[in-house]
């Protein structure tokens, strides 16, 4: 993921780099509804340079993971922020059904109680027309950690720290953090900022399970 070079540019973050890596690949890792997950580096030279606006910040790491409505619906794992959405989806898609299918709306085929093989056909035919509906529409999560240095305009404790964040974003299929004029972006539902001198196993692994219980309640 990152060249020698690289490595040595992060000064007193190097030691750290592999784990810090891991640290934002295993807390994606216990989110249920991630199908999929990339891991990159921030650079001077990424999509999130921006974020980094004097010359001090060497950079940062980055883990995103991928879930669909189609998915998130069938197995159930919604999350909170993600729920109206597909609410709202689910009306739309049930909406199109019936006005195509007014004598066999989604209502009469959704009741409990013994159907005609008619019905149990239109059922299935509505199931594969939900999924259709559904499967082209991801949201993201994001897992963050950068790294600032005493004197960035970032850095709150005077000491080289690691800023640690956790969030879902709703910018659906494009995952940008902030969309002017929109609601979308990343809602960052978990920040912690540790000291590079402080990070030992225990302290990340409380960090992890802080970062994945409040992903979990997003």
């Amino acid at each position: 993921m990152i060249n020698r070079h690289r490595i040595e540019k992060l000064g007193e973050f190097a030691p750290h780099y592999l784990e810090i890596s891991d640290w934002v690949e295993n807390v994606l890792d216990d989110v249920k509804d991630v199908l999929d997950q990339r891991v990159e580096e921030i650079t001077d030279r990424s999509d999130l340079y921006s974020l980094f606006k004097t010359s001090t910040a060497p950079g940062g790491i980055e883990a995103t993971g991928y879930g669909n409505f189609s998915t998130a619906h069938s197995t159930g794992f919604i999350p909170e922020l993600i729920k109206p959405y597909i609410e709202r989806d689910i009306k739309a898609c049930q909406d199109a059904w019936d006005e195509i299918h007014p004598d066999h709306k989604v209502s009469d085929l959704l009741t409990a109680g013994p159907r005609t093989t008619e019905q149990e056909t239109l059922l299935k035919e509505y199931d594969e027309h939900k999924e259709a509906w559904f499967q082209d529409t991801t949201y993201f999560y994001k897992v963050r950690a950068l790294f600032y240095r005493k004197g960035d305009a970032h850095n709150v404790s005077g000491e080289s720290e690691i800023y640690l964040a956790a969030g879902i974003n709703d910018d659906f299929e494009y995952g940008r953090d902030y969309v002017p004029y929109a609601t979308g972006g990343t809602h960052w539902v978990w920040k912690r900022t540790v000291l590079v001198r402080d990070i030992t196993p225990e302290l990340l692994q409380e960090c992890y399970q802080q970062a994945t219980e409040a992903l979990a309640k997003a």
